[in-house]
């Protein structure tokens, strides 16, 4: 997805002693860019090939509707690790295993549609699917890998809203929790597609929605206290009291 979990996961792969080095991403037109959208589409390919050049890896670009479809019926959220294990198994004999990047640290598991107890129940005997990276936090990936990527920086695409066709609009709820992390890493300045300050009042603006999204700013309120940034501190606590 060009997300921070999908780098993290490539980034702490290369450090591992492993065999099993990843080799090839998959990205899927439909999830997050409409099938339809060619400009965004043409624009996030760019970016993947470039990105893909760099970590020396081979991308494979799927275009499907799937998500239009499904979700007449189910929540995304509830049916995400069956969809993208249905589709790694396209490409049985020529990939062995699959990674799918976690989106929540075991501390904070809740029952989800990628979930470390259920991806890895989607394996067959000629492809293995992995869930991978629920051993840290969000914050700690960008910390830890993203941060110090400049790839990572480079190519980052975290909105799933792209208003006004922007890779990153930087006002949506996600897009304002990734620019505090990147803020409180000291980089965001270094990631190209979030072509928006993180001002004063873009902190007003964060609304928290839902219970599961509010984990990701108690992390976030954590580690602002830890590097003394106030005036996101102050931010986060007026958004956390109002949910």
């Amino acid at each position: 997805s060009c997300g921070i979990d999908s780098f993290d996961t490539i980034l702490q792969n290369k450090k591992l002693k492993t065999k099993d080095r990843i080799n090839t991403i998959l990205f899927v037109f439909g999830f997050d860019i409409h099938v339809k959208d060619k400009k965004l589409s043409n624009q996030t390919k760019k970016m993947i090939d470039l990105a893909s050049k760099d970590l020396s890896l081979e991308p494979i670009y799927i275009k499907s509707n799937i998500r239009e479809f499904t979700e007449r019926f189910f929540l995304w959220d509830c049916i995400l690790g069956s969809i993208l294990s249905s589709i790694s198994h396209l490409f049985e004999g020529f990939l062995s295993k699959i990674y799918i990047s976690s989106t929540r640290d075991y501390k904070h598991l809740i029952p989800d549609g990628s979930h470390p107890k259920l991806d890895y129940l989607f394996s067959s005997e000629n492809l293995k699917i992995i869930h991978f990276g629920s051993t840290r936090s969000r914050i700690d990936k960008i910390f830890e890998n993203v941060s110090k990527s400049k790839t990572a920086l480079k190519n980052l695409k975290v909105c799933w809203l792209n208003k006004g066709g922007k890779i990153n609009c930087c006002t949506c709820e996600k897009c304002l929790r990734t620019m505090i992390g990147l803020e409180l890493a000291g980089v965001l300045n270094n990631a190209e597609k979030f072509e928006k300050k993180l001002t004063n009042k873009l902190l007003s603006n964060i609304k928290i929605d839902k219970y599961s999204s509010r984990n990701f700013y108690t992390e976030l309120l954590e580690k602002a206290k830890n590097t003394n940034s106030k005036r996101i501190t102050i931010a986060l606590e007026k958004a956390i009291k109002k949910f």
